[in-house]
């Protein structure tokens, strides 16, 4: 009787086991990367914290007028240097007497677009370039990757150095700078992807019943590549508003009064002892987003990775 139920028992765990495995094979890549994700905390903190962030950041202007009624381009001779949890400075205020919360909150709203902006163009122009050069390969392929070498080979600090002597750095200025110089890598990326899906069996019946290009290359590839691409972004992001950070540092990025936390944070270093406050909270803002996002990148990656076993 004891053996039998054992038996029962056994069979049952290796239905449930079977059943499991059909369910894994029926379900697609973005499936399985959606259910990983699900069961990784640390991803999922990480994507809440930018989206708190962002949300902030998108209603500064709200939160500013409505909440704290304070102007965060204000200034107050009298009132410089308060320290955290002055009277009506929660976070204190500048050299200036501006308040620090207020120009927190309407500086990452210009970080976080800079960063976003110029990440997705820069996304879209890499994902289209790749795509196109895989595809066609041959002569195309070499004029792409002859730009890619070029622009490569110099230093992306010098040209934007350049680029930002030459025209006015704004923020609208950044976004299409650091863009045009951050496509290389998603390009061969998408192109060495494009390259093996090329000769799969779908897009070789989409030739043979006569589909153009265009609609092979945007229709059949382009989702294919999608899910690298997206890895890449979050990563790219992080990046870019280090990129921002370092030129406000060297005074070549958005130009006061407009607040970034990268130009909140070069002109807090000269009153380090005087108001400490003015230096910790842009660098903890600009640590705490790059990290979420490179754990946010790093999550994404082990998501749609193919070879990985739940």
């Amino acid at each position: 009787m004891i053996d039998r139920t054992q038996s029962l028992d056994t069979a049952e765990i290796k239905k449930l086991a079977k059943t499991q495995q059909d369910q894994r094979v029926g379900r697609s890549l973005t499936q399985l990367a959606l259910a990983r994700l699900k069961r990784d905390r640390l991803t999922l903190i990480a994507i809440g914290i930018i989206i708190i962030l962002s949300l902030l950041s998108l209603g500064a202007g709200l939160i500013t007028n409505v909440i704290l009624h304070v102007d965060p381009n204000r200034t107050n001779p009298n009132n410089t240097f308060q320290p955290i949890g002055s009277e009506n400075h929660i976070l204190g205020t500048d050299e200036l007497g501006r308040d620090q919360l207020a120009r927190l909150l309407h500086a990452g709203r210009v970080s976080l677009g800079i960063g976003f902006s110029s990440a997705i163009l820069s996304l879209a122009i890499g994902l289209t370039l790749g795509v196109i050069t895989g595809y066609y390969g041959g002569t195309v392929d070499d004029i792409i990757n002859w730009i890619i070498t070029t622009l490569n080979s110099i230093p992306a600090l010098f040209l934007l150095l350049i680029v930002a002597a030459v025209l006015s750095p704004g923020p609208t200025t950044l976004v299409i700078v650091l863009a045009f110089l951050s496509w290389t890598g998603t390009t061969r990326l998408v192109r060495g992807e494009t390259f093996s899906i090329r000769e799969r069996e779908y897009i070789l019946s989409a030739r043979a019943i006569g589909a153009s290009p265009w609609h092979i290359m945007f229709n059949h590839i382009v989702p294919n590549v999608l899910s690298v691409t997206i890895v890449t972004l979050a990563i790219s992001i992080g990046n870019l508003i280090l990129v921002e950070s370092a030129l406000s540092f060297l005074g070549l990025g958005v130009q006061p009064p407009t607040a970034t936390w990268g130009n909140m944070l070069t002109r807090a270093q000269s009153f380090f002892n005087t108001g400490p406050h003015l230096v910790f909270f842009p660098g903890i803002m600009i640590v705490v987003t790059v990290l979420c996002l490179y754990v946010i990148g790093d999550g994404l990656r082990d998501a749609f990775d193919p070879t990985l076993k739940d």
